[in-house]
């Protein structure tokens, strides 16, 4: 399908995602400006995760009344899955900021599971 209606070939792409984003370029018409400043260029490769970001917790229960086991004497505790891939704005002008955050220690334990600004980095099974 893609491949007749905008050149697009699924067998040059390893997900639907990746294909899906570039459809979108495609389709959308707009034209992306080239980076010539080499300062953008390396804040750029700097951001470039090249793997997955997630916030997760190991498990959760949910406590609500659609729920089969539902307790209403304890919280009620819903369990939402966001998968936001792809997330583009349709304005004029799109926006890349490099930042310096500093959070009080207080925060510390609210954002553990999400952090504020990710970052590429191995981690290490030890």
């Amino acid at each position: 399908m893609y491949l007749n209606d905008d050149s697009l070939d699924s067998s040059h792409y390893v997900s639907a995602s990746e294909m899906f984003n570039d459809f979108l370029y495609k389709s959308s018409r707009a034209e992306l400006k080239l980076i010539t400043n080499i300062n953008e260029y390396l804040m750029v490769e700097k951001g470039i995760c090249e793997d997955m970001t997630m916030a997760n917790h190991r498990y959760a229960k949910a406590n609500n009344p659609k729920c089969s086991d539902y307790n209403p004497g304890k919280p009620t505790f819903w369990i939402l899955y966001d998968d936001m891939n792809a997330l583009y704005s349709d304005a004029e002008i799109g926006y890349m900021l490099e930042v310096d955050l500093e959070a009080s220690v207080h925060l510390y334990d609210f954002f553990v599971n999400y952090p504020l600004a990710p970052k590429k980095q191995i981690v290490l099974e030890e």
